[in-house]
């Protein structure tokens, strides 16, 4: 054992077996020696476990013990979620994020320096008419954009979206919404599409770290957590990974939804204020 050649020992004493046919004193149980190798402790903790579990059994063997209590296993089967299934719904919600938060912002911007916005207004197009169909075009784009993913992920990787549909999509309409109404204001407050990219990247870059896309927000420092709380990307992309991964209900995402549908009516707000035309 001192040349590294063994990891444990086990040394039986001579008439060790007359020992253990006599009766033992009172709370004196008969020791075997043991010796294990304490430079590599791990590999020994495994050996002392199994040589202590027989020396156990041979002592209830011999004092004919019966176990009051005894375990019942059962396996459960639980879900295999691999990073792969935490990494696709951040996903989506980085590219809803991306397309409405950068995008609405850029091309808005880019219309109202072209003098497009200018002429629509001009005409009898309505500005509901224009914000619906702006609205319309984004939801076409992040639906298929997310259809795409998903049947990627799930031919290439097996990825499953385990719970409802209709909640998956309620939710990337939601989150559409949010940020499309965030663009609104970005495009509100930039005169240039030079100076849009910027403003929408100075919000866009911080919450793709903090917003739980690339790895779980519990694993980021406590005094972050408040700030992470608030962040719409944090609950779009909680909300599209539980329901994806462990099937849950629109019900029991309704936090999610009151935080989204909050940006989604204050941006939406403030947005009617800041917005131009021209």
């Amino acid at each position: 054992m001192k040349k590294d050649d063994l990891q444990l020992v086990v040394v039986i004493p001579k008439g060790y077996d007359t020992s253990l046919n006599s009766p033992p004193a009172k709370n004196a149980p008969y020791l075997l020696p043991v010796y294990f190798n304490e430079t590599n402790i791990a590999v020994s903790q495994v050996g002392l476990q199994v040589v202590s579990n027989i020396v156990d059994g041979i002592s209830k063997g011999i004092l004919d013990y019966h176990p009051v209590v005894a375990m019942d296993m059962k396996g459960v089967e639980t879900l295999n979620i691999k990073y792969i299934d935490f990494l696709v719904p951040g996903i989506v919600a980085m590219m809803i994020m991306s397309n409405n938060l950068n995008g609405v912002a850029g091309q808005i911007a880019a219309w109202r320096e072209r003098g497009i916005l200018r002429r629509m207004q001009g005409t009898t197009l309505k500005a509901s008419t224009f914000i619906a169909a702006q609205i319309t075009a984004r939801l076409v784009l992040n639906g298929l954009q997310a259809l795409i993913v998903l049947g990627v992920g799930n031919l290439i990787f097996g990825v499953e979206v385990r719970g409802s549909w209709f909640t998956l999509i309620s939710f990337v309409i939601l989150g559409t919404l949010a940020f499309m109404a965030i663009g609104f204001i970005i495009a509100g407050i930039a005169k240039t599409p030079e100076s849009a990219g910027p403003i929408a990247g100075f919000l866009s870059f911080p919450m793709l770290f903090l917003g739980g896309v690339f790895f779980p927000i519990k694993n980021m420092p406590e005094f972050l957590q408040p700030i992470v709380q608030i962040l719409p990307i944090a609950h779009l992309s909680h909300a599209l990974r539980e329901t994806m991964n462990v099937g849950a209900s629109f019900l029991s995402l309704g936090t999610e939804a009151l935080i989204l549908g909050g940006w989604l009516v204050g941006a939406f707000i403030i947005a009617s204020y800041v917005f131009k035309w021209e």
